[in-house]
């Protein structure tokens, strides 16, 4: 009778959650899953005890190569994949202005700190020490320069002789043109690559790869289960983990009959019995 009573308390704090040891949906498994159980069920087919055992079910050399053929079709199936064009090229237009600006500022201001120091360093003014600056910072640079080399304020007739004196130093027209034509690189945009986008054929030709070989997978792990018995063979296959999940099912079934039973014998207590 303590069992009854039991029973009915559980059936009255389940009324919102439901029975236990309902069926749930499995989880689904992922690609990487899918890989893992399938690459090992090739492992195992690799022993020759277990070759021997499914030899008559029509396990062969060729059958083997072809499960493997699967696996590497999955691992080839992104790598002719274009990827859609990156900012790898304004990267690149950064990192030459910094180059630029890290060879030639120092050199620069110091030709000007000892030739004519009322500049104060406007010339080689750092705006911000952020990146997105640097083309401002190159664009004002080169802009300063011009002024000097044509004599405008503030440099007026000192001008052109400060730029004679920094070509001399290493600053020469083929630098001043170099900066320019990367500061136009920067305000034209990169010229990527067009090249079309084969992502979504990609991701395709892998979900088409996976499904073979789950296929290939739920096929001989059918036969496998059906017709190998011993444990080491059925780990070698990956098979062992099936065993348990058959026994907890098993264990299931002989909870819900047991349950069933109980209900009914609920069913016909008194209702003065329960509490």
């Amino acid at each position: 009778m303590q069992r009854v009573m039991n029973f009915v308390r559980d059936t009255q704090n389940q009324a919102t959650r439901g029975w236990p040891g309902r069926q749930r949906t499995m989880a689904r498994t992922t690609l990487h899953g899918k890989f893992h159980i399938a690459t090992q069920l090739l492992l195992g087919f690799r022993h020759p005890e277990v070759q021997e055992q499914l030899a008559p079910y029509g396990l062969t050399e060729e059958t083997i190569d072809q499960g493997w053929e699967l696996v590497v079709a999955i691992g080839r199936a992104r790598r002719g994949h274009a990827p859609a064009p990156s900012r790898r090229e304004t990267s690149r237009v950064y990192d030459e202005l910094e180059a630029l600006k890290r060879a030639w500022f120092p050199v620069v201001r110091g030709v000007l700190r000892a030739h004519f120091p009322a500049e104060k360093g406007e010339v080689t003014a750092t705006l911000s020490r952020e990146r997105t600056a640097l083309p401002f910072m190159m664009t004002h640079f080169l802009a300063r320069v011009r002024e000097m080399e044509h004599g405008a304020p503030p440099f007026g007739p000192a001008g052109p002789e400060l730029r004679r004196l920094l070509a001399t130093r290493g600053f020469s027209a083929e630098i001043e043109e170099k900066i320019s034509q990367t500061l136009d690189q920067w305000r034209n945009g990169p010229a990527l690559p067009r090249r079309p986008d084969t992502r979504e054929a990609a991701l395709k030709a892998e979900e088409r790869a996976v499904a073979g070989l789950w296929t290939f997978y739920l096929d001989w792990s059918a036969v496998a289960s059906r017709h190998i018995t011993d444990s080491t063979y059925r780990r070698w296959l990956g098979l062992s983990s099936l065993v348990k999940k058959s026994r907890k099912a098993a264990a299931a079934q002989r909870a819900k009959a047991e349950r069933i039973e109980l209900r009914a014998v609920v069913e016909k207590v008194p209702l003065r019995l329960l509490p």
